[in-house]
């Protein structure tokens, strides 16, 4: 569960940048020919979609976040997670892993925190 709080938004980004580059593209071969060079305002279903995506993302890794600060942090239970083995020779391996620690926690709290307070206001200021 752990492993989310990182990489749950960069897959929410990924997806999200999906659904608007399909929105896009279905937008485009729907628009007549002489429509072009005409902006639209307002925002499309598919960039409605991609917002709450994104949002979801970083809210969902924020609430995992307090999750872990209260197992790690107030529990005592620093926790190593290894994704998987970067380099093998002889004896020595070099590991890619999360390490999880009581300032690991606190920070993780304050930037899913900080960035889950940007993402909804952006929201509200991109529909401008």
């Amino acid at each position: 569960m752990y492993p989310l709080i990182v990489f749950l938004p960069l897959i929410s980004a990924a997806i999200a940048g999906t659904i608007t580059l399909v929105g896009a593209m279905s937008t485009a071969k729907d628009a007549p020919h002489d429509a072009h060079g005409h902006h639209h305002h307002g925002v499309s279903s598919a960039d409605r979609v991609a917002q709450l995506v994104t949002v979801c993302g970083v809210v969902i890794s924020f609430i995992i976040s307090i999750f872990a600060f209260v197992d790690v942090a107030l529990g005592g239970n620093p926790v190593t997670i290894e994704l998987f083995t970067w380099i093998t020779s002889g004896n020595f391996d070099v590991s890619w892993a999360l390490r999880i620690d009581t300032l690991t926690c606190v920070m993780l709290i304050v930037v899913t925190g900080v960035s889950s307070m940007v993402h909804i206001y952006s929201i509200g200021y991109m529909s401008h």
